[in-house]
Order: C-alpha cells, then sequence, then structure tokens
C-alpha cells in the first residue's frame, strides 16, 4: 500500500510555479519558516535591545561600542546611510553618514555627549571648507640675504584628539595665492584675515512667500543650498544661497523668526582649528607653520633650509557635495556617494576629501550605491553603471547595456555575489560576470509588481544578513508587511517572515541582523518562537486513496536561553494586565479561585492573552483541492490516526502550523505503512 513521507523543506517557495508541478521539497506557504537546514525550524522574533527616545519611528541605525563594551546605536527617522571608514586611528569609532541634511561626521563621544538617548547627539559637518580670503603680504625687512619671489598660500586645519590622546588632522583645499619679492633671509610679514568659518550669525528680517523664508542677516559665508541651519530650535534646509547675506529656507509654516541667531545644525570643526601656511619659489609648496583660527598674521623669517615640510598635498580636498546620499565604504579606504548623476569618491583613507575630478558621470540621475569588493555598483532611473580599480583617481565607469532602473533606494543591498537591487522584473543583481535578475524563476513579472496581490516593489527596504536578501515591502493597496528571505547562491530558497518593520540594519561587525520597529532596535532571530506556518506542494497520486493515518516528527526540546525567554515575556504581559487592572479598574490585587488575577482572562476586561510558558504542540492539516478536510493538534512524534472522509482523492497537500522543528512529514493509508514510510 502507499504511503507518504516529506523530509527535505529546503526548497522554500517558488509563487511563479503551479502547486502541483512545485519540486517535492518546495511548498506553497513557507512563513516564519528558516528552512536553510533542511528541516522546518521557527524564526525566532526580534529581540529590543535598544529604544530610543526620539518621535517618530527609526529607519536606520547605526551600532557602535562604549568604553565599558556595551552597544550604543545611533538612529535617525530618516533614511540615513552610515559606514565607518577605514583609517590609521579609529579609536574615537568615527560614523560617516547621509541622509540626515548634508553629509556628516561624529563620534562615540560626539554621539553621547548629551546622554539623551537621540544619539547621535552632536556632530560636525564633512570635510574642510577652502579658504575664501586669500592671504596678503605686509612689510618685507630686515635680511641682507640674495632677493627671491616667494608665493604664500594658507589652508584650514580641522583637529581633533582622538581617544588614545593622538590627534587626527582634516585639512582642506589652499586659499588662493599671494605673491611678492624680498630678500631670503628677511622677515615676511603674511597677513591671514580670514578668522571664522561663520557657524553661527544674526538675523536681521525675513520675508516669507510659497512655503520659502528668505533670511537676511550678517553674513552667508561658508553656507551652501542642501545644509541645514537651527533657529529657535528648529531646523531648516537651506534651498537658496541668495546673495553674500541672504539666504531661503524651506518654511511652510512661516515660523522662521524674524530676529536672534541662527546656528549650523552641523558645524565646522573649529574649537583646536588652525591655519597652515605654505610658501614656494618654484612648483611645490612647502609648510611654513600653523596659527591659530583666531591670529591675524604670521612673521615669516624661516630659511629655506629650515623649513618643516612637508610639501602641500591637498590641493583637491574638496568637501563632498551638499546633497551626497547612499554613502558607502570601500575596502581600499575610500567612501563613495552620489550627488545627481554623478558618482563621488573621496581620497583613500581620507574620508573628508573629495576631489572634483574623481567624480563620474551617469546619464540619469543616481538612486543607490552598493559594491562587490572595489567595484561600485550605482542604480539610477535608468541602466545602472558599474565602476572599477583600486586607485579612486583612476577608476573606470561604464553603463550596463540593460536597463535595470532601481525603484527603492533601500532596497539596494552588497550581497556576495553582487549588488542587489529592486526593479520593475524583479530583484536585479550585479556580479563579477554581468548583471541578471535573480528572482525570474520565482515570480512572474506580474506577480512581482503588476498583481494586486503581488509585491510593491518600490516599497521594498532591504539588507544582507548571512548571505541573504532580506527585504521588507507591502502588497498593493496594503498597510501589513511582509518579508522576504532570499539566498542568491540557491536561488529557490526563498521563505518570508510576517515580523513587522520600519528599517532593517545590518551590522557587519558583529555579523548580526537589527529590526527597527517605532522606537525600538531589535536583534533579529533572537527572541522567543514565532509561530511557523508551512503547507506543502499538491501532490498527485497515480490511483485515489484515502490516508487514514500520519506522524510528524517533532522536536519539542528547548534550551534553557528560551525557557528564561519564555518566562520574561509571560512575566511582561502579566506585570502589564496588572496595570490595566489597577488604573482601569481599580483591581488591587489578590486571586480568585487561587490563580493571581490578571493571569487569565476575566469577565471581558480588556487584558492582554498570557504566552505560552513551553513550546509543546503542531497544528497538521491535510487539504484535498487545496481545502482542508482534516486537523490534528499533535503534542508528540507518535503516529495518529486521520479522519478525512471515506471519499478516495488523487490529491493532497500538508500543512503545519506550530512554533517547535518539524523534521519530517509522513502519511499512510494505515498505521503500518507509516514505519515504512
Amino acid at each position: 500500500m502507499p504511503a507518504r513521507a516529506i523530509r527535505a523543506f529546503g526548497g522554500g517557495l517558488s509563487p511563479r510555479t503551479d502547486r502541483r508541478l512545485l519540486r517535492d521539497d518546495q511548498a506553497q506557504i513557507a512563513s516564519n519558516a528558516d528552512i536553510t537546514s533542511g528541516a522546518l525550524t521557527p524564526l525566532r522574533l526580534p529581540r529590543t535591545v535598544y529604544t530610543s527616545s526620539k518621535a517618530g519611528a527609526l529607519k536606520s541605525a547605526h551600532r557602535l561600542t562604549d568604553t565599558d563594551g556595551d552597544d550604543v546605536f545611533l538612529a535617525w527617522n530618516t533614511d540615513v546611510d552610515a559606514v565607518r571608514a577605514l583609517l590609521a586611528n579609529d579609536s574615537s569609532q568615527f560614523v560617516y553618514y547621509t541622509g540626515d541634511g548634508e553629509p556628516r561626521r561624529t563620534s562615540l563621544a560626539q554621539a553621547i555627549s548629551l546622554a539623551d538617548n537621540k544619539f547621535p547627539d552632536t556632530c560636525f559637518v564633512l570635510g574642510v571648507v577652502r579658504p575664501t580670503i586669500a592671504p596678503t603680504l605686509g612689510a618685507i625687512s630686515g635680511g641682507s640675504g640674495a632677493t627671491e619671489t616667494r608665493v604664500y598660500v594658507f589652508t584650514f586645519v580641522a583637529k581633533t584628539t582622538l581617544a588614545d590622546g593622538t590627534v587626527l588632522e582634516e585639512e582642506g583645499p589652499p586659499s588662493d595665492s599671494v605673491g611678492g619679492n624680498g630678500k631670503v633671509d628677511d622677515t615676511w610679514v603674511v597677513n591671514l584675515t580670514q578668522v571664522s568659518l561663520n557657524n553661527s550669525n544674526t538675523i536681521t528680517t525675513k520675508s516669507h512667500s510659497s512655503g520659502v523664508t528668505t533670511v537676511s542677516g550678517t553674513s552667508t559665508l561658508f553656507l551652501r543650498a542642501g545644509e541645514y541651519v537651527v533657529a529657535s530650535s528648529v531646523r531648516y534646509r537651506i534651498t537658496e544661497i541668495v546673495n553674500s547675506t541672504q539666504f531661503k529656507v524651506a518654511d511652510s509654516g512661516n515660523a522662521f523668526p524674524a530676529s536672534g541667531t541662527w546656528t549650523r545644525d552641523a558645524p565646522h570643526n573649529t574649537a583646536s582649528m588652525v591655519k597652515r601656511v605654505y610658501r614656494s619659489t618654484g612648483t611645490d609648496f612647502f609648510r611654513v607653520a600653523d596659527v591659530a583660527l583666531a591670529t591675524t598674521f604670521l612673521n615669516d623669517n624661516i630659511l629655506a633650509a629650515n623649513l618643516p615640510g612637508p610639501t602641500l598635498l591637498s590641493t583637491s580636498y574638496e568637501m563632498p557635495p551638499a546633497d551626497l546620499h547612499s554613502l558607502i565604504a570601500l575596502p581600499n579606504g575610500s567612501l563613495a556617494g552620489i550627488s545627481g548623476t554623478r558618482l563621488c569618491l573621496s581620497e583613500a583613507g581620507l574620508p573628508h576629501a573629495w576631489p572634483s575630478e574623481y567624480q563620474k558621470y551617469a546619464n540619469y540621475q543616481g538612486v543607490s550605491l552598493g559594491h562587490l569588493g572595489q567595484t561600485v555598483v550605482m542604480t539610477t532611473e535608468g541602466a545602472h553603471y558599474v565602476a572599477t580599480g583600486t586607485d579612486p583617481s583612476a577608476m573606470t565607469f561604464e553603463g550596463a547595456q540593460v536597463a535595470y532602473p532601481c525603484l527603492s533606494k533601500r532596497g539596494t543591498v552588497s550581497l556576495p555575489v553582487g549588488v542587489a537591487w529592486p526593479t520593475h522584473e524583479g530583484i536585479a543583481v550585479q556580479g563579477p560576470t554581468g548583471a541578471f535578475v535573480i528572482t525570474k524563476g520565482l515570480y512572474t513579472k506580474r506577480q512581482w509588481s503588476d498583481d494586486e496581490t503581488g509585491i510593491d516593489p518600490s516599497s521594498i527596504f532591504a539588507a544582507n544578513y548571512d548571505g541573504r536578501y532580506v527585504g521588507s515591502y507591502l502588497r498593493p493597496g496594503s498597510e501589513v508587511r511582509e518579508i522576504l528571505i532570499l539566498d542568491p547562491s540557491d536561488q529557490s530558497a526563498l521563505f518570508s517572515s510576517t515580523i513587522q518593520a520600519d528599517g532593517l540594519y545590518a551590522d557587519r561587525r558583529n555579523g548580526k541582523l537589527y529590526v527597527l520597529q517605532g522606537s525600538s532596535v531589535r536583534e533579529w532571530d533572537a527572541d522567543v518562537r514565532a509561530q511557523m506556518d508551512w503547507q506543502s506542494k499538491e501532490f498527485l497520486e497515480p490511483t485515489p486513496l484515502v490516508w487514514t493515518a500520519a506522524k510528524i516528527d517533532i522536536d519539542l526540546t528547548q534550551s534553557e536561553e528560551e525557557k528564561a525567554l519564555l518566562q520574561a515575556a509571560w512575566d511582561a504581559v502579566a506585570d502589564a494586565n496588572e496595570v490595566i487592572s489597577a488604573s482601569a479598574y481599580g483591581w488591587k490585587g489578590g486571586e480568585i479561585g487561587f490563580v493571581p488575577f490578571c493571569h487569565f482572562p476575566f469577565c471581558g476586561i480588556g487584558l492582554q492573552n498570557l504566552p505560552v510558558l513551553s513550546y509543546q504542540e503542531c497544528g497538521f492539516y491535510l487539504y484535498r483541492d487545496n481545502v482542508p478536510i482534516f486537523y490534528k493538534r499533535v503534542t508528540n512524534d507518535r503516529g495518529f490516526r486521520v479522519n478525512g472522509g471515506e471519499q478516495k482523492y488523487d490529491n493532497e497537500s500538508v500543512r503545519v502550523i506550530t512554533n517547535v522543528t518539524v523534521r519530517a512529514i509522513l502519511l499512510g493509508t494505515n498505521m503500518k505503512e507509516l514505519g515504512a514510510a
């Protein structure tokens, strides 16, 4: 007599395949079921590891570690790309990020400086400005040697004392030059009148029209469109620099004050800033000396042989564009980002320096960035581009022959096989040998983006977890999110999850994935088990039959960690119920029938259901023509009788809804057959 055994579950989902044509190890439903071991293992719910005090749902995060070894999470309610750079000394844990205004830099100390749980608390604008006032020469006197012609320039150098006591220097591009003639041993007076980087200034008046406020003040020096200023504790984005004293901000409520002061939201790092003076008598500029930012002159009486050096290297060390986004860090120490149609690259090991000659131009607006090793993939609103090379000054940049426009910046992920992003046909990947759609065998185009029950690719945000593409998405017209989990190296290994998220953050340093839910950062697959739902393909039998016996190989064991998590979850709900009953109903505690009040539903009072304290059952369903005909609550791995009616049928599928591991599902036309299945 026949028997049916399902012992392999690793095939996952294939929505485009008819339910009868699926492979035996594939499924119609695979929700919250980790299939990577070949068995069915319930995913665990995410565990809260941090709660922010910021208003609004978190969309982005980045983890640092404090001096006690505890995790510190920087979190944003906007789409922020935050990276660590390859620095010779990163004892201060610098984080570089875009998406929260102009490109910025913070450190562990800055990020937690206010201890307000709204990290990062403070930051600096990324980069160092070019001086706008050239030096001038004063008196040149006192010498008797040969006459020479000198040229002077100076730069701003931001200095930061690191956690280990060493000093990080970030040098900007040089000023315009000034030249003169004098004796080699003269004292040359170099005037350096620029003493402010305009981190704050006075508001003298304002005017408002059509959601834009024009602000008049003392100076707009070093402000750029796209940067943010703060006035009366409110942030405003600069939309235009009108002239040297006026700028415009987006201000729909006409709330910008008409007097007082504005400050930069991300100030220049001026606390220990110096002006570095260089001079040249030929081709190269040699360092002469540093003076404090507030100092207005330098007396240069150093002979050429005694110049401390080194030569000027920061000629092209410009600030990144104010609208830079999609920041990534590359293995060679460079950072990369997008500004309009441009791919922008920093100097290797110098994240503050972004030479304009390193920029590459695409034919379409850039959407997102990813990388495979040192290869950078820039997605656009049309065809994507690939930049290759190890030196940012010599990268090649080529457009793809096939257009896979990126429909969601947040859905772009760097994977071991390449860079993946959502497009009209599915998830596109640019790998070492070219571009392809990894979901082509799983979804039809209609199922992917056209069908009302399909996926809205523009809603996807994703992360790389253990080499898999983990993407949260909405279906058209729905507000309930789902998660797809796809192994690109085995494109049939697709499963899903019902876990809700506002953002995903994959931490490359500890290998963990974090789910951002409301104000919480939660570690993926780290709490109590989720309810798993798995339904097999529809098997077609050669002759009609009636299944009368079944057995499920289930694992009812649970670790001590899981027991503690279950008890903690139970205690939390019980405590919450006591608060509800006391505040809403005036209940003072006590027992009913020797059971503490609030531990069971009572008289319709709006209490939460208490979670289970152990994993001990599996719901088993037998389907015919994809309609359930039998259900059994299974609590052990012994065989049991199936009563699906007396009518024979030629097809069946099975379904399990459970929070225990399932290793096999067996069917037989009698109990004896189960042993041979």
